[in-house]
């Protein structure tokens, strides 16, 4: 899996410094250490892959955010098609008219008459959090080495400030006041 990501995913991106590799991780000095409340020396190894533990750092992971607003293109070289973007932004069994919930790891928001797509994670002294608004053409990612804080909150409030410059002042149209009521709607589908 490390393999076929860095080959068919992170190098064509760009993402040169992002692994899922753990001997690579290990082996890189600049890297930075998780810090979690209760633990001395946070693992460096869990149990994630696939599904988490990409080690990144903001460099790459703006490169990913840009690779999702050029729907799927890194200059003029297709990566993915945009049908399979498509498919993960949109929600799995939606109730008719339902265009907001947790899509395939991402979930969309509406908002502003647009929507955001977020991606957010967390474990073993890391915390980050992508938002993007391809209508907008805009998008941002927190990342932080710890997990002991409310940083969240701030990743809501750079993207509706840049948006709110852009259209005026508008109000939202979201039922999801934030990123963990739709982390609990997704939970309640998966149990359904």
């Amino acid at each position: 899996f490390a393999l076929y990501m860095k080959e068919k995913v992170l190098e064509p991106i760009g993402m040169k410094n992002s692994s899922f590799d753990w001997e690579a991780i290990k082996k890189n000095e600049n890297r930075a250490i998780g810090h979690l409340k209760g633990f001395s020396n946070v693992p460096l190894e869990f149990a994630m892959i696939p599904a988490g533990a990409l080690y990144s750092n903001i460099v790459d992971m703006a490169k990913f955010i840009q690779f999702q607003l050029n729907d799927g293109e890194i200059g003029s070289k297709r990566i993915l098609e945009k049908k399979y973007l498509k498919e993960m932004y949109s929600v799995p069994f939606p109730v008719q008219g339902q265009i907001e919930g947790y899509a395939l790891g991402i979930a969309k928001v509406k908002k502003y008459g647009s929507y955001y797509l977020i991606h957010g994670g967390g474990g073993m002294g890391f915390t980050s959090d992508m938002r993007w608004c391809p209508e907008f053409g805009i998008g941002m990612v927190l990342l932080t080495n710890s997990e002991n804080h409310q940083l969240l909150k701030l990743s809501y409030e750079i993207i509706d400030k840049i948006v709110k410059e852009k259209i005026g002042d508008m109000q939202p149209e979201s039922k999801f006041d934030n990123l963990k009521q739709v982390e609990i709607d997704a939970v309640k589908m998966k149990t359904i």
